[in-house]
């Protein structure tokens, strides 16, 4: 059998800052770092997973502003389109960087993972709220408000499911409240985003199902979307108060 690349560099211990950083999440120990990791029926979940969340708000991977100054306008696509990439560019930017990096976005880390979290359980019922029939879209698998699934970080019963297309660019558009303090190194917000998204759920929701394509496949490849939710929040941490 062949050895796919994380067990590989699980050997290696190339994850080992990931689980420092991770301990005291309440999903650490369902984090599968080799093949065929398996943790008693619960939601395991893919360390690429965790990598190419936390690389859609690392700043050497997907800077925000040029070194002028100026915003970019490329958007980490990546991390929901190719996990394997993912994990390899995060590989390659060498063993004391990334460990480094990792260490100085710790104090946002737990923040990003509930962050994904609120908007996996939340989006149906933000969309609800806003007069918009999700559940009528068979993704969602609604079934009458009956559990269809569970939450990837929290294990919460979800009632509507929220296909990954949909959560990667809402997540990463967040990072546009970041900074990097000059002083330490550590990222920071300009703003709380759990704060933010219960300010500006509906109107990301909004945008999302403005799209013409309702196939989350595709909503998670559609470069508009990402760079629309983005400038969303980025308004937002710039101009409030």
């Amino acid at each position: 059998m062949q050895v796919d690349l994380k067990s590989i560099e699980e050997l290696r211990d190339s994850f080992e800052v990931i689980k420092e950083v991770l301990k005291d999440q309440p999903f650490a120990n369902r984090v599968a770092y080799k093949m065929n990791e398996e943790f008693n029926g619960k939601v395991t979940i893919d360390v690429r997973e965790i990598i190419t969340i936390l690389n859609m708000f690392n700043q050497a991977l997907y800077p925000i502003k040029s070194k002028e100054g100026g915003l970019l306008e490329t958007q980490p696509i990546q991390s929901y389109t190719g996990k394997e990439a993912s994990l390899r560019k995060f590989l390659n930017l060498g063993k004391d960087n990334r460990e480094q990096i990792i260490i100085n976005m710790k104090p946002i880390i737990g923040d990003i993972f509930r962050l994904w979290d609120c908007v996996e359980r939340n989006f149906g019922i933000v969309a609800h709220r806003s007069g918009r029939r999700y559940g009528t879209r068979k993704y969602s698998k609604f079934d009458n408000n009956n559990v269809v699934g569970k939450a990837l970080f929290s294990e919460e019963d979800l009632k509507y499911i929220v296909p990954k297309g949909i959560i990667y660019p809402i997540v990463s558009s967040f990072r546009a409240l970041i900074y990097i303090d000059e002083k330490t190194n550590k990222y920071c917000w300009r703003k709380d985003p759990l704060e933010a998204w219960e300010t500006l759920g509906m109107k990301l929701v909004n945008i999302v199902l403005d799209e013409k394509s309702d196939n989350p496949e595709m909503l998670g490849k559609n470069n508009n979307l990402w760079s629309n939710l983005f400038k969303e929040v980025l308004i937002y941490g710039y101009n409030i108060g």
